[in-house]
């Protein structure tokens, strides 16, 4: 009896080992099964200005590599219609969709814009922005640049009372022309896409906050914040003026029980007209007792 049961001891064990040697070869088998690959990404330094003449065929070219030969993969071409992105799709024989190329016949002013390409695969999707300028059949090349800030030295903290209106301006410079976005809190304000005014009328505490602009095209993109607060009316006096040290000594080292004398420089910059500028000196002597 006891040689029986340890047979079949030996039998559940051989079962034992041979039910995880097939779980094991199941699970292999899931695992080789999972497709492997990379998500689609950018070719460097790709061209993301072009400039034809009227007349011309429009050839552009998606530089975004792993889409091709990949499971769920594909190229998809928009195009900017003022503030959407409208799919492009081909049409006739005017405009032909060829997997990364866009082609476009008879190019006309109505063309020129912002084109934007996606590679998708089933890992990922990357986008591409390009500008085409039609140039008037004339050769000259248009200068083109990334956006810009206008204002140097903007007023960015803002002490107001409740009640009171505020105006934030964004002016740029940028060739293509950008988008704008404005955000209250990182919320966009889709309302005041495209406006380089921000106005608030009878600001109230759930005003207050951070306040940034982006404008960008296809060659950058650049942010400006500003912080608003709502006080009382003795601290909205403090947004008019300015103070900056001017340069001068600012470490003085003397012996025990000498005397020093401090000569503190204050520049007073009345923000609300630039063009006055007062200078305050204040000298007093004191003694420094080190110990």
């Amino acid at each position: 009896m006891q040689e029986k049961i340890k047979d079949l001891n030996i039998i559940m064990i051989y079962h034992g080992f041979a039910m995880l040697l097939l779980i094991s070869v199941s699970y292999q088998r899931q695992f080789d099964n999972v497709p492997t690959g990379d998500p689609p990404k950018l070719k460097p330094g790709s061209k993301r200005i072009y400039q034809f003449r009227p007349g011309e065929n429009l050839k552009l070219i998606c530089p975004i590599e792993n889409v091709k030969g990949q499971s769920k993969g594909g190229f998809l071409w928009k195009y900017r219609d003022k503030t959407q992105l409208v799919d492009i799709e081909s049409y006739d024989e005017t405009i032909k969709v060829k997997g990364p190329k866009l082609i476009i016949k008879n190019a006309t002013e109505s063309e020129e814009g912002e084109y934007q390409c996606e590679g998708i695969n089933g890992f990922g999707k990357a986008v591409f922005r390009l500008y085409v300028f039609i140039t008037n059949g004339t050769n000259k090349k248009k200068d083109v640049f990334s956006p810009k800030f206008i204002q140097k030295r903007p007023e960015l903290d803002r002490i107001v009372k409740k009640g009171q209106d505020v105006k934030f301006f964004c002016g740029y410079k940028s060739n293509p022309p950008p988008t704008l976005e404005w955000y209250h809190n990182d919320t966009r304000l889709l309302e005041k896409r495209d406006k380089k005014f921000l106005t608030i009328e009878s600001v109230d505490y759930e005003d207050s906050g951070s306040y940034r602009c982006e404008v960008g095209n296809v060659l950058g993109v650049v942010k400006r914040v500003w912080s608003l607060k709502i006080g009382r009316k003795e601290h909205t006096n403090l947004i008019r003026n300015e103070f900056k040290y001017e340069n001068s000594k600012r470490s003085l080292i003397v012996n025990r029980f000498q005397d020093a004398r401090l000569n503190c420089k204050i520049r007073l910059r009345n923000s609300a007209n630039d063009d006055k500028k007062v200078i305050i000196r204040v000298k007093e002597d004191d003694n420094i007792f080190l110990f």
